[in-house]
């Protein structure tokens, strides 16, 4: 079991390196598939993103003691070392600001309403981040 209390690494700290890591490569892999063909591999960038995220960030969390939910919310993401492992566990992110919900500006989220890290924003610092056992 995972003691969550006491995990290798800072999770929010971990999540901000892989996201500097995909800046740093995104620019090569542009550059990589130029010519790649697309209609026959349309999963690659999604695959790429969620190999990563097993590698780099999964592994480092978990020890190999766990999987965590795919990166990636598309219908076509999916795990890819271990494709059918179900996951334990999940990133989630927190504030301590004021969040509003995307779908309906005016509508604030409950101060203690748990929200899945979906993606990084490239640009901007992450949400502090908690990984939880599902």
């Amino acid at each position: 079991m995972i003691d969550l209390e006491n995990l290798p690494v800072n999770v929010t700290e971990h999540i901000t390196k892989f996201r500097d890591f995909l800046c740093i490569c995104w620019p090569s892999i542009d550059s990589l598939m130029a010519d790649h063909d697309w209609s026959n591999d349309g999963k690659f960038t999604l695959n790429w993103l969620e190999v990563n995220w097993e590698l780099l960030v999964e592994r480092e969390l978990l020890c190999g003691k766990g999987f965590l939910k795919s990166f990636g919310m598309s219908p076509l993401a999916s795990r890819v070392i271990f494709p059918n492992q179900k996951p334990t566990h999940a990133v989630y992110a927190k504030s301590n600001s004021h969040l509003m919900d995307m779908r309906k500006p005016t509508v604030s989220l409950p101060a203690d309403q748990k929200l899945r890290l979906l993606g990084l924003d490239l640009q901007k610092r992450i949400l502090d981040c908690i990984l939880l056992l599902m």
